[in-house]
């Protein structure tokens, strides 16, 4: 935890000297605190960019993880509807 933490002020003082760091993680208190501007990629796809409000007025949720987590749900909901579709297209009629 100490590691970690010692890890994270140090990529938030580069942050504030205006170096761009390109950081992935799973832990959305750590995008809230850290970002400026957040990627969301999923399953190979780009679902979303832009800064944290930006985000959430788009999606018009406050809550960052609720919102990463409705993101993948859509994603995947998108997907399955894809493969009906095209299922559906590939059948003899």
């Amino acid at each position: 935890i100490l590691v970690a933490r010692a890890l994270l002020e140090i990529i938030a003082g580069l942050r504030e000297e205006g170096k761009c760091i390109i950081f992935s993680t799973h832990i959305m208190r750590e995008v809230e605190r850290l970002c400026d501007r957040v990627g969301i990629l999923y399953r190979g796809r780009m679902l979303a960019t832009g800064t944290l409000p930006d985000l959430a007025q788009q999606y018009d949720e406050s809550d960052f993880e609720e919102m990463f987590f409705r993101m993948l749900q859509d994603s995947d909901r998108q997907l399955e509807e894809q493969a009906v579709h095209q299922y559906e297209a590939n059948q003899p009629h």
